[in-house]
Parts: C-alpha cells; sequence; structure tokens
C-alpha cells in the first residue's frame, strides 16, 4: 500500500511595522527619540502592517505555493516495523517538519479539526468526515486526532489498518509523540465543554503540546480556576522551562541577564511549539480574562517580555542591539498587545479597568528595556487613552470636577490664592495629558474616537471646558484598517454625555440639529441615558453625592432664575417621544442601545415594542417571548436570541414580578391582604414574568450569569409573589428560596459557578426565607443543609494562593458587601467560630481587600461595616477578645468598632448589601453590554 505525502514550501514574511514613541507610564509622559525611525517611512505602511498581523492573529496560513507529491512505498523491504527508523530519518530529512504539510487541495487539516470541534450533531459529524476525509492528509496530527474523535464518537466505525497504524506512529514519532499521546488528545477533546477539557489535559500523562491547549481554550471557560491553572502551565512549562526564569521576592517574574545568549537559545519550534502558538494562547488568554478574570490581565501582560526573548533567542540578537527588522516585529507585537488590552471586561467592565491599566503599564515599561526601545503606533496611542478614559478619576481628577460653575461652559471657579496661582495645564485630565502626548508624537489623530477621548476628558474641539466623564470608548476598524465611524454625529454624542443635568445633555442635542445635523443612534442612545436617569433622580429620595461624570447619574438642573417659559424651552421630551421621532427618522433601536431600552422599559409592554421594533429577532421568536404559547419557536431560534438581548429582557422581566407591597394603611391592619392583592393585580400581566424568565433561561441554554443574577434578585427581593394566596405570608418567601436554590442547580449544571456578586445575592434570599422560616423540623433541616452549600461557597471564592505569576492572591475580587453579606448569614445561624475565621481571612489578606476596597469611591468604609457587624453579632466574649487584637494589627482599619458605630448600625438608617453594592459600581454596572 503506498501513501501519499504532499509537501509545502511556506512562504512567511512578516510585513512589521511601528510608529510613534515609548509612552511612559504613571503620567510622566515622555518622548523618545524617533528621527530614527520616522524616516524609515514606517507610517506609510503601518496600516498594511496592521492588516498583516491580523491574519496571522486569526491563526490563518500564510499564501501558499503549490504542493508537490512525494510517493513513500511502505512495502519496500527495509521499511517493516522491526526496522522503522530510517523511515523516519528519511522523513524527516526530506520533507523536514512535517507540520505543515497540507493536502494538494490546500485544504488545511487545522481548519478541518477545528470545523470538526464545533460541530455537534453526530449526524452533522459523519457527514462532514465524509466530506473532507479524502482531501485531508494522513501525515497530519490534526488528521489523527479527527480519525480517533471519529472512532469515540461511533465504536461500530472500521478501525485504521495496521498498515495505517504503522505509518501513523512513525510520523508521530518524528515529531516526538505516541499513538498513546494520540489516544488521550482524542479523549480529552471529546469532552463536553472547555472547563472539562482543562481537568483532562492536567490530569492526563500524556505530553501536552501547545497545539493541543491553543485548541482547548478556543472554547468557553467557565471557571476562574481553571484560567489560572493555564495561566500556571504556561508560565512554569512553557516560559520558565525554555528560558532561566525566576520568582523575586514579590511573587514577580524576572528574567536574568543571560537567558537570551545564543549558546542558550532554547528550541522554540520543539514539539511543533511554534512562537505564533504561544502570541495565540496570550491572545485567547487575554479573551477568558475579560470574561471571567479581569484580575489576570497583568500576569497574562508580563508574558510578553519572556515570549520577546525567545523570539530573540531563534534569531540569535540581544535585545540591546536590535536590528532594523527585529525592532519593528517587537514594535509591532507590543502594539497588537496595547491594543488587546484596550477592550473591557464583559461583566463590570468600568470596575475592572484597572487592571487593564496595570496590564499596559507593564507593556510600556517593557518597551524601555530595549535598545532602541519599541515604539508605539498611533493606534496603541489610542488604546491607552481609551483605558484612561474609563479608569476612576484619581484624586486631583476629581476635585477639579467639584471646582466647576454650574453655568456652560463649566469654568474652573478659584477657590483660594492656590487655585490663583494654578495654570490651567494643572487642570488637565489623564486623558488630555494622553492626547497632548499623542499630537507631539507627530500623530494627527483624525479617528472619529480620538475627539470623543478629548471631549470626554474635560475639553472641547475649541479648548472650552467640558465635564470629564467616565466613559468606554471603542475604536473600530475595518479589515483593511480603515475607521468604520465617519460622520462627526458620535462626537456630539460625546458632548451630551459629557454634561451635569439633563438640559445640558439636551441643548447639546439641540445645538446639532440647530446646526442641520441629523442625530444617529449614538446620540439618542445618550440622551435615553440622560432622560433615564433624571427620571430616577426625581424618585430618588436621597441626594446624589458622588462627583459628576463618575457615574451616570445627573444633577438637578440650575433653572432657579429662569421664566416658565424658558424653562420650557429649555425641558427635554420625554423618552416616549424621543423615541417616536427617531423611529420617525428611520433609526430602529440596535446593539447597547436596544438593551438599554429593554432593561430600562417603564413596562413589559414597552419592552416587547423595542425588542419588536429592532427587527433583531424574527417576529415569530418575539411573539414567543411576549407569552404567546402557540407561537413556539424551534429551539435553535430561542438560542440564536443575542445574549445581551435574552439578558436584558429577562432582567425587565424580573423587574416587573410582582410584589406585596400595601397600598395604603399600616401591615398590621387586618384587611391588609385585600390591600395587596389589589396591588398585585394591578400588576398582572398575560403571563407570570418569574415563570417566563426561567424558561427562556433554560431554553436559551445561556450561560452568560448576569441574565441568572438577575432572576436570583428577582426571588431575594422582600415580599416577592410567588402565589397570590399567600402574598404577605412567610410561606411566600420560603417558596421563593425554594424555587433560588432549584435555579442555582440549573446555574451550576450550565457549568457556571457563582462570583462574588451572585454569591451576595443568594446570602440576601437565604436570610429573607431564614427569617420567615418556621420552627417546623423540616424548614430547620433544610435551611440547615443549605447553610453548608453556602460556606461551601465562600470557601471557593476566598481561595487564596501564594500570589505567583503576577497573579492576585486573591482567586475572586471580594469587596466588603460581599464578605458582609456572608457575616449576616453566619449570624442567623449563630455560627460564631465562622464569623472569627472569616476575620482572621480579612487579617491575612488585608492588603488585597484593601486594593480592592479602593476601585470604589467608599470602598473603605464597607470594610468598616464589615468589621461593625463582626463585633455586633460576635456574642462570645472570648472570641470577641480575639477579634480585637486581630482588627487593632491592621492599621489601616482604625481600630476595634466603637459602641456608638455598633448603636448606629443596629437602630441608624439601614442600607441593604444591593443598594450598598450598587452605590459602589454606581450606575456604570448598567454596562454590562461593553465587550
Amino acid at each position: 500500500m503506498q501513501f501519499r505525502i504532499h509537501s509545502l514550501r511556506l512562504r512567511t514574511p512578516f510585513l512589521v511595522g511601528s510608529v510613534g514613541f515609548l509612552w511612559a507610564p504613571l503620567g510622566n509622559l515622555r518622548c523618545a527619540s524617533f528621527i530614527q525611525y520616522r524616516r524609515q517611512s514606517v507610517c506609510a505602511t503601518a496600516s498594511a502592517s496592521s492588516n498583516e498581523w491580523r491574519k496571522i492573529e486569526q491563526n490563518e496560513s500564510s499564501p501558499r505555493t503549490k504542493s508537490q507529491d512525494t510517493t513513500v512505498d511502505l512495502s519496500k523491504p527495509g521499511y517493516t516495523v522491526q526496522d522503522s527508523r530510517p523511515l523516519v530519518r528519511r522523513v524527516v530529512e526530506e520533507y523536514g517538519d512535517t507540520s505543515s504539510l497540507t493536502s494538494p487541495e490546500g485544504f488545511s487539516p487545522h481548519v478541518a479539526f477545528s470545523r470538526w470541534m464545533t460541530l455537534k450533531d453526530p449526524i452533522e459529524k459523519e457527514t462532514f468526515l465524509k466530506e473532507v476525509q479524502e482531501r485531508l492528509p494522513l501525515q497530519s496530527v490534526y488528521t489523527m486526532i479527527v480519525q480517533h474523535l471519529a472512532n469515540l464518537s461511533d465504536p461500530a466505525a472500521e478501525l485504521e489498518s495496521s498498515t495505517t497504524d504503522l505509518f501513523q506512529e512513525i510520523l508521530l514519532a518524528a515529531k516526538g509523540f505516541t499513538k498513546d499521546d494520540l489516544s488521550e488528545w482524542a479523549r480529552i477533546l471529546s469532552k463536553d465543554g472547555g472547563d472539562q477539557m482543562l481537568e483532562e489535559f492536567f490530569a492526563s500523562p500524556a505530553k501536552k503540546p501547545l497545539f493541543i491547549l491553543t485548541r482547548i481554550i478556543r472554547q468557553d471557560i467557565l471557571k476562574v480556576r481553571n484560567i489560572r491553572m493555564v495561566l500556571a502551565h504556561v508560565w512554569d512549562e512553557i516560559l520558565k522551562s525554555q528560558l532561566h526564569l525566576e520568582d523575586n521576592e514579590h511573587g514577580d517574574i524576572s528574567i536574568l541577564p543571560n537567558s537570551s545568549e545564543v549558546e542558550q537559545a532554547p528550541n522554540i519550534n520543539r514539539d511543533g511549539q511554534h512562537d505564533m502558538h504561544l502570541l495565540k494562547i496570550i491572545s485567547l488568554l487575554l479573551y477568558h480574562a475579560r470574561k471571567i478574570y479581569a484580575a489576570a490581565m497583568p500576569s497574562i501582560a508580563c508574558m510578553v517580555e519572556p515570549y520577546m526573548h525567545l523570539l530573540l533567542a531563534s534569531r540569535s540578537c540581544h535585545p540591546q542591539k536590535l536590528d532594523e527588522y527585529t525592532h519593528k516585529r517587537l514594535s509591532q507585537e507590543l502594539n497588537t498587545v496595547l491594543r488587546l488590552l484596550a477592550l473591557p471586561a464583559s461583566v463590570e467592565p468600568l470596575k475592572s479597568m484597572n487592571h487593564n491599566w496595570n496590564a499596559q503599564k507593564v507593556l510600556l515599561e517593557l518597551g524601555e528595556k530595549f535598545n532602541p526601545p519599541l515604539t508605539i503606533d498611533e493606534r496603541s496611542y489610542r488604546a491607552v487613552t481609551q483605558v484612561l478614559a474609563a479608569s476612576k478619576k484619581s484624586v486631583r481628577e476629581s476635585k477639579v470636577a467639584t471646582l466647576r460653575t454650574r453655568s456652560w461652559p463649566p469654568w474652573r471657579v478659584q477657590q483660594d490664592g492656590i487655585d490663583a496661582q494654578s495654570s490651567p495645564e494643572d487642570d488637565l485630565t489623564r486623558v488630555m495629558l494622553a492626547i497632548s502626548r499623542r499630537n507631539a508624537s507627530g500623530f494627527s489623530g483624525s479617528h472619529p474616537a480620538d475627539g470623543v477621548l478629548q471631549i470626554i476628558g474635560g475639553q472641547d474641539e475649541d479648548a472650552t471646558p467640558t465635564i470629564h466623564t467616565r466613559k468606554l470608548v471603542k475604536a473600530r476598524y475595518r479589515k483593511d484598517g480603515t475607521f468604520k465611524e465617519t460622520t462627526v454625529a458620535g462626537q456630539w454624542a460625546a458632548r451630551v454625555e459629557a454634561t451635569r443635568d439633563v438640559q445640558e445633555a439636551w441643548g447639546a442635542f439641540s445645538e446639532y440639529k440647530r446646526q442641520g445635523g441629523k442625530p444617529n443612534l449614538q446620540m439618542y442612545m445618550a440622551m435615553f441615558v440622560k432622560l433615564n436617569y433624571e427620571e430616577a433622580r426625581i424618585a430618588r429620595k436621597s441626594k446624589y453625592g458622588g462627583v459628576p461624570g463618575d457615574g451616570k447619574e445627573v444633577l438637578a438642573p440650575l433653572d432657579d432664575n429662569f421664566s416658565s417659559s424658558y424653562k420650557s424651552h429649555l425641558r427635554p421630551p420625554s423618552l416616549d417621544n424621543l423615541y417616536e421621532e427617531m423611529m420617525v427618522a428611520g433609526i430602529r433601536p440596535s446593539g447597547r442601545c436596544l438593551t438599554f431600552l429593554i432593561e430600562h422599559a417603564s413596562s413589559v409592554g414597552q419592552g416587547l415594542r423595542f425588542l419588536r421594533d429592532s427587527k433583531v429577532i424574527h417576529r415569530h421568536t418575539a411573539a414567543y417571548l411576549a407569552g404567546e404559547a402557540h407561537n413556539v419557536p424551534p429551539a435553535k431560534a430561542i438560542r440564536r436570541v443575542p445574549h445581551l438581548v435574552m439578558s436584558a429582557f429577562i432582567k425587565l422581566l424580573c423587574r416587573f414580578t410582582p410584589c406585596a407591597v400595601p397600598v395604603s394603611g399600616s401591615r398590621k391592619e387586618a384587611h391588609r391582604k385585600n390591600f395587596w392583592i389589589k396591588e398585585f393585580m394591578q400588576k398582572s400581566f398575560k403571563f407570570d414574568p418569574l415563570p417566563h424568565a426561567l424558561r427562556l433561561l433554560k431554553e436559551s441554554y445561556t450561560t452568560f450569569r448576569p441574565a441568572w443574577y438577575s432572576f436570583f434578585r428577582a426571588l431575594a427581593k422582600p415580599n416577592i409573589v410567588l402565589v397570590p394566596p399567600f402574598a404577605g405570608q412567610p410561606k411566600n418567601d420560603v417558596l421563593a428560596w425554594k424555587v433560588l436554590k432549584a435555579a442555582l442547580g440549573d446555574f451550576h449544571s450550565r457549568g457556571l459557578e457563582l462570583d462574588p456578586h451572585g454569591f451576595l445575592i443568594v446570602c440576601q434570599g437565604f436570610e429573607k426565607a431564614f427569617r420567615a422560616s418556621g420552627e417546623s423540623e423540616e424548614d430547620q433541616e433544610e435551611f440547615s443543609n443549605f447553610y453548608l452549600t453556602i460556606k461551601e461557597e465562600f470557601t471557593k471564592l476566598s481561595e487564596t494562593t501564594d500570589g505567583s505569576h503576577n497573579l492576585p492572591k486573591l482567586l475572586h475580587s471580594i469587596s466588603g458587601p460581599h464578605i458582609h453579606g456572608y457575616i449576616r448569614v453566619l449570624a442567623m445561624a449563630e455560627d460564631f467560630p465562622e464569623i472569627f475565621s472569616v476575620l482572621r481571612w480579612m487579617v491575612e489578606n488585608h492588603e488585597e481587600l484593601n486594593d480592592i476596597a479602593d476601585q470604589a469611591q467608599n470602598g473603605r468604609r464597607l470594610i468598616r461595616r464589615v468589621l461593625v457587624a463582626i463585633r455586633t453579632f460576635l456574642a462570645d466574649d472570648d472570641l470577641a477578645l480575639k477579634a480585637c487584637k486581630l482588627v487593632g494589627s491592621v492599621e489601616s482599619w482604625d481600630g476595634w468598632p466603637s459602641d456608638d458605630e455598633v448603636e448606629f448600625y443596629i437602630h441608624g438608617p439601614s442600607q441593604s448589601d444591593e443598594q450598598a453594592e450598587d452605590y459602589v459600581h454606581g450606575s456604570l454596572q448598567n454596562s454590562n453590554y461593553a465587550n
């Protein structure tokens, strides 16, 4: 039998280039010398270089030449099983690295393998295999894995011939693998979901090549612990094993000076571990970090340095003596990762932006370690500015924001002599400093996003001041590197956002129309947000105490001295009227605007109207979401609904879950139930919102945690009505807890795990139900069992590590509200030793907890509230004395709480954990649709 081996001469040019200067992090921006590289006309090739690099990132193959066929006859003497080594040498010597071989038709085994992994239906897999098996080269490892996967999925399939087995063994041996390794890889890749694959991958004794790991982490990873295992594997087994790396006393990774010398250069292509695989792994790890583990971004950014040293070693190049080609390539890869680090996290993106900035600082400092220093291009300057625009304001920036007149433009008010001596440059935000440095580097700032960044950074194009506003700004590009946005309406949308009240916002919106402009979806979206939060301000009982621009909250309009006619002139339209104007203009809601409108709709009916007007989903699917049971679409149609849209609709349903609220009188009145039922009937729908939301959660198979948390939060709300006859009775709260417990089981069955926010909601639901439970043994036993479950969840959340690999010691970012919710559950269970254990854990990790608290405006105050709760609930005198000593050992906590603090905690104005956490995040958490 003859087997045909197809060889291919790969052409791999790296069209790389770099423009600009090295960014000086930490606010001290300074230019590097760029005259030498400016003369190389790199600017003219920057766009093409970025386009070419994106192809490499997408794992596309380089242009191929026509393949050549060579026949190997395994039946010839000397090529028997006992004498296979000559053939191994012949394969390697004649065809080199066989990982690059493809079929004569140009069909990539890697593409076939990736396609196979995406198919779920066994029939589709069988059909696909029949179509491609004649085109796949037998010598490819990917082909062998597909064959093994096919045999695993269909045990009755015909086994390969012994000759084929021999041929596979020979080719695998040439790559350093065995048939056992191949079988193990097939078994691992046959598991359901990326988490199971990773667990099997690390538990397997088989070799762990980089291309298998790359294939696995292309799947969705839902558990933070598994991402951390991948990070540790890349550091320990790939980077540290190939370079001379060591952990310093701070737990950071450092490279020894001689690690890039030629005589010690590692074989970076060993076992197929090509440098492109490592760069792709860095890109994929950043993707997963944005989804579930934003704190890992600095660690992933630190991987770039050893990766660059691997490239230098492969080219026999010293980091202090870079040639032109190597300098361009390293600069290009630095710029690639810098731009990836500008992408926000999927959940709570603004809160996580501190991790983006810390990761970018790692790369900005890295560029200075080479000679000549690596340069960053215009898009990377923009990426750094985007991160600064979304980051928490510094103390100086917050102070400047409060020293503005209430008139427009908001000029600076000088309050004392020190203010009078300050220069205008002292009031510039970090965003404006970044833009100034970019302009000084010779870049034009022609992208529309540059104007948006300047406006929300505190200064309009005519140098008049605006309100410095935290905002996620995306600079979108086409595949050819050109800009997607070509109009100035996006800049006017920024002018609407960079205001303090709804009248200032409407003034900017009206001015654009007065100049003859036609508002686009961005402008309408910005105005919808202002109108929505103006309604929230009117309904709010307490005064908003944040700094203007920190959140989406608005201040009260300053119109005390205006006449009634002028007030009516300044008054904006209602949200409904503005929406009608948008529809008349032919603009349909979509994207972030659609999800915002659905989430904040004034009724379920209005939210359904927004959904139907958008035309995002089929009308039959929309009818099913509206509760029309006779319009049942195919299961795939429900799963095709964008997960952000589905999450927004589920949140809307949960907002309007009926609650038992008396319309008048006291709850102690004998006839209060009639009032509650009346209120319930006023809020009734054609369908019950909560069961419908649960049905959509199950049928959509969503793994987007905010959608599940909306359902959990609805069940944890006080006075929720599940069964109308039980309205106002403790049975209703106990029933809500049972539904929450069952939904939590469905949540875990999707492979999801609770993060701190979800854990807090579960604690709130448990506390509500525990208060309502009776003294029956059945209730006590049930709550006792689930109390142990809550303790197990906190044990997983509070897991710590040694802090190596530049990773935080805490697996999750736990803050004050999360610990406080758990302390209240422990107090209700009278588990005082566990309360003391939690305090001891807090003391051991106080530095990490303080760092997390500093990311919120009132984070330290909420940590203090935890300590007050511990003193309030810790009834054991001996434990209280030990706890007092523990708290006193942490200087930043200001000692053991006083009696006045305890008194205020018990009898003072109460604030629920959910309200406290909402205040921590501000309304910025509504930007969950960042990714």
